[in-house]
């Protein structure tokens, strides 16, 4: 069961490059990109807490996602938003299709958030727009070189979830009151499978915004598990829960 999940996890990410860089060449596209083909499920919050430290997180910032709900709430709500749109007198295709991409925006693996002292989502960037992939430039079109961040793509300012909403998809679930009082909230979406964007994503906030601004709270919140939940039959979850 293992091998074939490992398996499963290794095709599904190696389709995903080929699908994204034409020119892909196998084994040297990934380890150009950093991507782990054999993730391991991550048991304990002492494995992610390892994981934390290997990027130099600290491990009191990181907030663990539950395993599936942040995706099926995502999904959910965009259906509903687009249904809204299909069952309409006219239908707004432009519309229809903006929602498309920020639902693909929101299940990104790797991303950033910025979100105002009320839990408004303000900035958002995603792995997918990373241009070139070589050296993995987080500084999309100079989206980071204002504070706050802004960036033209348009299906990156749909900012349909508050903070709120992100929180109450965590594995212990909190509130925007549970937080400390700040002018800025930053969440960086990140784990284990896509090392290297993690990686590259950290540093550029290091050196554009800062790790440890007195205005801004940081949130690192882990979704190594939803990540491989997402990969998994049905038969490898229900192995998961009933080990």
């Amino acid at each position: 069961m293992k091998h074939r999940l490992v398996e499963r996890i290794r095709q599904l990410i190696v389709i995903l490059i080929v699908g994204t860089t034409l020119n892909s060449c196998g084994p040297v596209i990934r380890v150009v990109l950093g991507v782990d083909t054999t993730p391991k499920w991550l048991d304990t919050r002492k494995d992610i807490d390892k994981q934390a430290n290997r990027f130099g997180i600290n491990p009191n910032q990181v907030y663990v996602l539950d395993r599936s709900s942040l995706y099926a709430s995502t999904y959910n709500d965009f259906r509903d938003s687009l249904s809204l749109i299909m069952n309409a007198d006219s239908v707004d295709c432009d519309k229809h299709d903006l929602l498309q991409e920020a639902l693909q925006d929101d299940c990104q693996p790797t991303q950033f958030r910025l979100y105002d002292s009320t839990g408004k989502e303000i900035f958002q960037m995603v792995g997918c727009y990373i241009d070139p992939i070589i050296p993995m430039n987080w500084n999309v079109d100079g989206c980071f070189n204002t504070f706050p961040p802004e960036t033209s793509v348009p299906s990156l300012n749909v900012h349909n979830h508050n903070l709120s909403f992100v929180l109450s998809h965590l594995e212990n679930p909190i509130t925007l009151e549970d937080m400390p009082a700040s002018k800025y909230y930053a969440v960086v979406l990140w784990n284990s499978i896509y090392i290297r964007p993690t990686k590259r994503l950290i540093e550029a906030i290091e050196e554009h915004i800062g790790l440890d601004r007195e205005d801004i709270t940081m949130l690192y919140l882990n979704n190594h598990n939803l990540e491989i939940w997402s990969m998994m039959s049905a038969e490898e979850r229900n192995n998961i829960k009933s080990p």
